[in-house]
């Protein structure tokens, strides 16, 4: 499931990526689009040439290399 990784996996290393013997973590985290990012896609439902809906990993591929996520 995409997005489905464990909330711990987050607390469990350092920046530097060193690990965290005693690590705590939170129960839930919220994530928030890059204003850049946001404005790629519509409020509204997309649909193609052929009134397909055009589906949401499509849409992802229009975000270019290296732009910031979240």
């Amino acid at each position: 499931m995409i997005g489905a990784v464990g909330k711990a996996e987050f607390s469990r290393f350092k920046s530097d990526g060193k690990l965290i013997n005693d690590y705590m973590f939170p129960f839930g985290l919220r994530f928030t689009p890059h204003p850049d990012v946001a404005k790629l896609f519509p409020d509204t439902k997309e649909f193609d040439e052929n009134g397909k809906e055009v589906p949401w990993f499509e849409q992802l591929k229009r975000i270019p290399e290296g732009t910031i996520l979240f």
